[in-house]
């Protein structure tokens, strides 16, 4: 869960850390230091670092696994990052991953069941089979590795609550970290033999009931004992059948479990293949289906025909054997579900009394089947194994988090930093960060930074230089680290332990709060001011870009002040430059260290503090380097993403007013704002060509077709269509890429086509391109239907080409789709 202010979680993050705080686990923290907790994140950082539905930011969790690794992995990871451990849990949780990533044993298959949907199940009494046999593959991993340690250990824990494990087996020294994270996931104390002990108990009274034959560890080709097998009887009657009516609950337990209900199906089965063989087949014997000679069967080929949909068989026709028969009715026809007699079907009384015998004994084995698996769920419970139950599938989802993200890790060149305490004495390093890399990018690709995270950093950089980039990085290396996985970073990193990570980054308005984005943005830097200390890690972005320069920069110069007088570490990134110059107090001033990204210049061959607008030829390095940057190279980044050149042009010659001007944002010159609408004039003046065709020669060319009945209805670019005309048929003719190009006409093209749903037609045409974005319409209603609609159409291109316009295409005016005329004229005088 998210804290809404850190500060409001700090006493319940203490207790519950104190509470999993449980063993010892490789550190660097002396005995007389104080531990750090950290506070679950705050929305926006847990926003900012990719850990919430934000489609515009990298997912974290997504680079920490593999793509084959479980959906529950995810989960648990992304839980652990939003409310990071306390210090020693992700101590174990280091160790852990240390030792899987650097010299690791191989480990069972890990099954990693839905814990809660497992624990509701067997409460309710409605666990599956299935539901067993998961929880049967994670019990027997969490057994394995748990009896490497007890089969070469005999000692009990130390005072300390420490195991011993590693000095005989490497893979023995897995159990210790692992126990402690287990005790703190579960919140039960986690003995390593007493927990194996309670696995193999819970284990044997799961599998005294539910069959293991589809359980990955027991089975074995070989062993035949105890097979659940469905009935069988060659080709008297279709094993579909069977398999449809014992399909759904044989496997499921064992038949000792249910041995009753099964001896009836047995029973049941039997009578009707017997039934079958006589009635159906022409077996002359009264007996058993095994005693039956089967040599004596009249039927060439099988008579029997199945219903599925009635759950029944039958056969087409009496038997050519049986017409000469004592009981001329014994063949009769039988009925549906619904009692409705099937006339091409038939059966006897024989078949049909043991085939509703069979049908009934197989509904009670599936009732019977769920009342075993119901009293085994009571059992479970009223015997004390569901802490087994959880802790079994804890540790099999901490050992497979733990194994997927070290292994990922690996792959992608990740590393695990050494965390550190604030020291006593007067120390203002936050960490020692050694090559850092944005997480969602790959190492080759990206670029990495080194330095000294010490005091507070003021970064002053231009558009598009990485700034954003590398905060959010280096936030996410330290939430990485503090929580004890490995983070995008190069060996020998330290990081110290913060109790508040806070991400500040761009926003926007929140409507559901009645919030602006500059509403939105002080909230959360209220939030910071409060919750956040000299032992915190802070990252604001832009700060005040909301409001006018002037309020942003002072609000922003007031915030970094408080930021540095309460000691806390971090980067507060700018563009207000106003802020270099402002007379912070002393105390503030020594904490703040001034930083940039690297700009290089082609031209000259250096990095510069300030390059004009007019320069092009600049490339980012996307590097930190000491040093102000007063140069944001915005209209640079603006040709670079497409911007026109007048557009740049003037853009750069207004900028030179405004230095003239001296005071940016804050001039009082009011210049009129003109306002221009599309008019029905402006369309027409628009639509004329060199030529002297233009839409309007197009609507009389449509309304002469038409008649007095048709009236043009123009439409001008990216306006709706009015909504008279949808339902109707319609032909409309359409102006496609009118242009001015250095003061001279491009002449148009047009487009003629009919639709019943004019505005459904018209943003599909808009959506073929720039030239079609910004067409003109004229639309005429047409009585009659589509196919007079496609005949005006076809006597419309007709003309319009004959005209001299130029035509997108002349397809649909090759042919006339009917005999019939418009208007009382005859297609053929066009």
């Amino acid at each position: 869960s998210l804290s809404p202010s850190s500060s409001a979680d700090t006493s319940q993050v203490s207790s519950n850390s104190q509470e999993g705080d449980h063993g010892s686990a490789s550190s660097t923290l002396h005995e007389h230091q104080p531990k750090t907790y950290t506070h679950p994140l705050y929305v926006e950082t847990a926003t900012q670092l990719g850990l919430m539905n934000d489609a515009t930011i990298p997912p974290l969790v997504k680079y920490l696994l593999p793509d084959s690794a479980p959906a529950t992995t995810r989960r648990y990871l992304r839980r652990w990052l939003l409310t990071p451990p306390p210090p020693s849990v992700s101590d174990a949780m280091s160790t852990l991953v240390r030792l899987l990533k650097d010299n690791g044993p191989a480990l069972p298959p890990l099954s990693v069941p839905p814990i809660g949907k497992v624990l509701a199940l067997i409460r309710a009494g409605q666990a599956s089979s299935q539901v067993y046999h998961e929880l049967l593959d994670a019990i027997d991993a969490t057994s394995l590795v748990l009896e490497a340690y007890c089969s070469n250990k005999q000692n009990e824990p130390d005072a300390n609550n420490s195991y011993d494990c590693g000095a005989i087996n490497p893979e023995l020294s897995i159990i210790e970290p692992l126990m402690i994270l287990l005790q703190h996931e579960s919140g039960m104390a986690a003995n390593p033999r007493s927990l194996m002990m309670r696995c193999k108990e819970t284990m044997r009274v799961i599998e005294d009931v539910v069959s293991v034959r589809n359980h990955m560890q027991y089975y074995d080709e070989d062993d035949n004992t105890e097979l659940d097998q469905i009935s069988s009887f060659g080709e008297f009657i279709p094993n579909a059948f069977f398999d449809r009516n014992e399909g759904v609950w044989r496997g499921k337990v064992k038949p000792k479990a249910a041995a009753v209900a099964y001896a009836k199906v047995t029973e049941a089965a039997e009578r009707l293949a017997t039934a079958v063989a006589i009635d159906f087949w022409g077996i002359e014997a009264e007996s058993k289906f095994d005693l039956l000679d089967l040599s004596t069967v009249k039927e060439s080929k099988n008579p029997i025909v199945q219903d599925i949909f009635n759950n029944i068989f039958a056969i087409k026709d009496t038997p050519s054997w049986a017409e000469n028969s004592s009981d001329p009715k014994k063949y009769y026809h039988p009925r549906d579900r619904n009692g409705k007699v099937l006339r091409k079907r038939y059966t006897t009384s024989n078949v049909e009394n043991a085939l509703s015998d069979y049908i009934e004994s197989c509904e009670n084995a599936c009732k019977e089947v769920k009342a075993v698996l119901t009293k085994l769920s009571q059992v479970i419970c009223d015997e004390g194994h569901l802490p087994a139950v959880v802790q079994a599938s804890h540790a099999n989802l901490i050992l497979s988090s733990a194994a997927h993200h070290a292994s990922n890790s690996n792959a992608l060149g990740w590393n695990m930093a050494r965390t550190f305490e604030m020291a006593d004495e007067e120390n203002d390093q936050a960490g020692h960060f050694v090559d850092v890399w944005p997480y969602w990018m790959d190492k080759s690709d990206a670029v990495a930074n080194s330095f000294d995270l010490s005091g507070l950093f003021l970064l002053t950089a231009p558009n598009m230089s990485g700034k954003s980039t590398l905060m959010r990085s280096t936030a996410a290396a330290a939430l990485l680290s503090n929580c004890g996985l490995c983070a995008p970073l190069g060996p020998n990193s330290s990081i110290r332990r913060f109790d508040s990570i806070f991400v500040r980054g761009a926003s926007s308005d929140v409507p559901t709060e009645d919030k602006s984005a500059f509403g939105a943005e002080m909230g959360d830097i209220a939030a910071l001011l409060r919750s956040c200390g000299d032992r915190s890690l802070v990252f604001v972005d832009e700060l005040g870009r909301g409001t006018s320069p002037k309020d942003g920069t002072s609000l922003a110069g007031a915030v970094l002040e408080a930021m540095a007088e309460e000691g806390m570490s971090g980067i507060f990134a700018t563009h207000l430059h106003g802020l270099l110059t402002l007379p912070l107090v002393e105390s503030a001033q020594d904490r703040i260290r001034k930083k940039r990204m690297a700009i290089h210049d082609k031209r000259k061959g250096t990095n510069n503090d300030s390059i004009g607008e007019d320069c092009t030829d600049v490339t980012w390095t996307y590097r930190l380097e000491d040093g102000v940057c007063t140069d944001s190279l915005a209209l640079v980044t603006a040709a670079k993403f497409g911007l026109s050149d007048r557009i740049l042009k003037r853009a750069n010659f207004l900028s030179e007013v405004v230095d003239e001007m001296g005071n940016v944002g804050e001039s009082h010159i009011e210049k009129p704002v003109v306002s221009s609408y599309m008019t029905e004039s402006n369309l027409n003046e628009k639509s004329k060509n060199t030529n002297g065709l233009g839409l309007e020669q197009a609507v009389k060319i449509a309304e002469e077709i038409i008649g007095e009945n048709g009236k043009a209805i123009r439409i001008p670019p990216k306006w709706m269509a009015p909504a008279s005309m949808e339902g109707c048929s319609c032909v409309y003719v359409l102006e496609i890429g009118y242009s001015m190009n250095d003061n001279e006409r491009v002449p148009p093209r047009y487009y003629v086509g009919e639709t019943d749903s004019l505005s459904r037609r018209l943003s599909q045409h808009r959506c073929k391109g720039k030239e079609w974005a910004s067409l003109s319409a004229v639309a005429v209603r047409v009585g009659g239907g589509k196919t007079e609609a496609r005949n005006v159409e076809s006597l419309v291109i007709r003309k319009m080409a004959k005209a001299g316009y130029d035509l997108v295409s002349v397809s649909d005016g090759r042919s006339i789709r009917s005999n019939g005329s418009v208007n009382n004229t005859p297609p053929s005088t066009s």
